[in-house]
């Protein structure tokens, strides 16, 4: 139940991000929740469509050997 609650706060801290028009985000990818992968995915891609720049803490949110954007 955590990890769903963990995922939506990331959707809405995201939305909101989006709506305040930040300038950059620091995200730091799920790593232990079973949906990760399409919850990074989500993040960074509504962020990028925004104009709005992600650096990446501590790891990609593709698998090694692919690099994300």
């Amino acid at each position: 139940m955590r990890a769903h609650l963990d995922a939506e706060h990331a959707q809405a801290v995201c939305e909101r991000f989006v709506e305040q028009r930040v300038l950059g985000v620091f995200f730091a990818p799920f790593e232990s929740i079973e949906q990760r992968v399409d919850v990074n995915r989500r993040v960074t891609e509504s962020l990028s469509e925004a104009g709005i720049p992600v650096t990446l803490l501590d790891r990609d949110i593709t698998s090694f050997p692919r690099r994300s954007p």
